[in-house]
């Protein structure tokens, strides 16, 4: 009986230790072109575990290196990411919206006001959206209903390329 609890006990224990997360929020994810990104950082914007981490950290390195270009090219977001602030509302609390969800989760696991959470969630998702959008835009141009497919294709080429041409600028620490 007691090699059974023995056992038990040390299930228990393991199970626990699998649940905390192995990513620190101050951690240093990736670098580009000088800029840190944290795992907080990623973690504020993706509801995502340590086991879709890298992945994510993927993907938001190609987002940041958009972002930049933008800054650097002096594309202006200011009026477009104010027009969407200024319009976007968190769903009511008795809603079953996704967003809503997403919200309530995330402001729980940051410590924060789900307001508040929303509200800065709101702020970084729409600049970096922007920019990303205005680049896009400058560099390839609108796509046309014709040809979405082939724009799509030609927007991931061309991050694709981005991450070739900056791969000495881009460190990624967490893989």
């Amino acid at each position: 009986m007691k090699r059974f609890l023995l056992v038990v006990c040390l299930l228990l224990w393991a199970a626990a230790c699998s649940s905390q997360p192995v990513y620190d929020d101050d951690e240093v994810a990736a670098i580009v072109m000088d800029e840190k990104i944290t795992v907080g950082e990623i973690r504020f914007i993706y509801d995502v575990n340590d086991q879709e981490l890298p992945k994510m950290v993927k993907e938001f390195v190609k987002e940041e290196i958009m972002v930049q270009k933008a800054k650097e090219m002096g594309l202006d977001i200011s009026e477009e990411a104010e027009e969407t602030l200024a319009f976007t509302h968190l769903p009511p609390e008795d809603s079953e919206d996704p967003l809503r969800k997403f919200v309530e989760k995330q402001a729980k696991k940051v410590g924060m006001s789900e307001e508040k959470y929303y509200q800065d969630y709101l702020k970084k998702t729409t600049k970096r959206s922007q920019y990303v959008n205005q680049y896009i835009l400058k560099e390839l141009g609108h796509p046309h209903s014709d040809n979405e497919n082939d724009y799509v294709d030609n927007v991931n080429k061309h991050v694709n390329n981005l991450i070739t041409k900056y791969a000495d600028e881009i460190e990624i620490l967490i893989k």
